[in-house]
């Protein structure tokens, strides 16, 4: 695809390793999860959902940060990992 970015699968393989090795309490949701259940589905990005308990959040970020994963978003995982911040900014 011109001008696209396609997940490779060493990526999703590095995103998974780091998050188990972490011990992190995650679902890959989106694309990749059609895919694993046997039905066809172009994607380009891995969605991820991690268990909202704050001392998961900050081991999930932390793991993806030093895998050299970076949120779109200016923030550290200690904020994403506070849950009357994260309840602002959804207000």
């Amino acid at each position: 695809m011109a001008g696209g970015v396609f997940m490779e699968i060493r990526s999703v393989e590095a995103i998974v390793r780091a998050l188990n090795n972490a011990g992190v309490r995650y679902l890959i949701v989106g694309g990749l999860a059609v895919n694993a259940h046997g039905f066809e589905r172009m994607t380009k990005n891995v969605d991820q959902v991690i268990q909202l308990e704050s001392g998961n959040v900050i081991k999930g970020l932390t793991a993806l940060e030093n895998a050299g994963f970076r949120p779109r978003v200016p923030i550290t995982p200690e904020h994403f990992a506070d849950a009357s911040l994260r309840e602002r900014w959804r207000e």
